[in-house]
């Protein structure tokens, strides 16, 4: 459950567009939200061609009365009445004070806007919310401007999320998959709602149908082992009226980063010729070896986080969860 919720604000609409996605998380799991908002200390300009430093004209504590009195406005949000609201004015670079303080909280999930930038223009102007989710543990749900996370509601009242996640039966841990369990638990109706687990293998060699199906149907085994594992575990964890349902599915592609975006932006076929729409919020696993993450050095997960404009859930797998329960379904699971 997400008992507590960090939500960083910079002052701009786009970042207050993450409140009502957080308001509602936290409301459902009974939660505390705690705003935050990051401010630089007072800064020196130098003069053009001299030493002589210029103040700037606002002083340190205006600017720290100014974020509170921003922060306690925002308090006051109809779609945050009847939670547990706290604010949280700090010194620093948003990038460089946000993760220590998440981990300190503890935070149970960082939820905030992003950009909208995809592409080139991304790589070039970079991101605050990947920064942060570079340097942080804790489950990261990146919003997209103008782009919302899209809730389906049919004509009963029933509401439904589907949650894409590239998966890979050999290196997982059981705790990476329930922060995307719990979006789904939260935004859906209690029992609906899915987590599809998506596993990819790569060829660029031209194939018949036949030597396809010869690739693709040992994966197929496999994996249906680890997710009817992953089921019952999920089944023993919730109550099944609000166990959300998972699938999952092997496909081929070309190029795997490619792949996961078309997947989850235009939709797949699923196993029997079940066709799926697009996803509604996509989840990427950071791999953590050592003190540096390797997404930083450009690994899948930053190519994927670059390409596409749905919401991203990020999760985090240290080296300790992923040899101590991937490992144990390697010999239980696979054998």
């Amino acid at each position: 459950m997400f008992s507590h919720l960090l939500v960083p604000l910079d002052g701009s609409r786009r970042a207050e567009q993450a409140l009502s996605v957080a308001a509602r998380l936290a409301r459902v799991s009974e939660g505390t939200i705690t705003l935050v908002q990051a401010i630089h200390g007072p800064r020196e300009m130098l003069l053009y061609g001299t030493e002589t430093p210029l103040l700037l004209p606002e002083t340190l504590e205006e600017r720290i009365e100014t974020s509170k009195s921003y922060l306690e406005h925002l308090r006051q949000r109809h779609d945050l009445q009847g939670l547990t609201v706290q604010t949280l004015v700090i010194l620093g670079d948003p990038a460089e004070a946000i993760p220590p303080l998440a981990a300190v909280g503890p935070v149970d999930l960082i939820v905030l806007t992003s950009h909208g930038y995809t592409g080139v223009k991304r790589r070039l102007l970079g991101s605050v919310a990947e920064l942060i989710a570079r340097h942080t543990s804790a489950p990261m749900l990146i919003l997209r401007e103008g782009e919302p996370l899209h809730i389906h509601h049919d004509y009963v009242g029933t509401s439904f999320v589907h949650v894409l996640m590239p998966f890979d039966p050999l290196d997982y841990s059981f705790a990476e998959i329930l922060p995307a369990v719990e979006i789904v638990r939260s935004l859906s109706t209690p029992g609906q709602g899915e987590v599809h687990l998506s596993q990819m293998i790569v060829s660029s060699e031209p194939m018949s149908r036949e030597e396809q199906d010869a690739l693709l149907q040992p994966a197929r085994e496999k994996l249906g082992v680890v997710g009817q594992s992953i089921r019952k575990r999920l089944r023993s964890t919730y109550a099944p009226a609000t166990c959300p349902i998972l699938t999952w599915s092997v496909s081929l592609e070309r190029e795997r980063a490619a792949g996961i975006v078309h997947m989850a932006e235009y939709g797949y076929e699923q196993e029997m010729g079940v066709t799926s729409g697009k996803s509604d919020v996509l989840v990427l696993t950071m791999h953590h070896s050592g003190e540096v993450p390797e997404w930083a050095l450009g690994n899948l997960s930053e190519h994927v986080l670059h390409a596409t404009r749905l919401p991203v859930l990020v999760v985090h797998q240290g080296e300790e969860a992923r040899e101590s329960t991937a490992g144990a379904a390697r010999k239980e699971e696979i054998r």
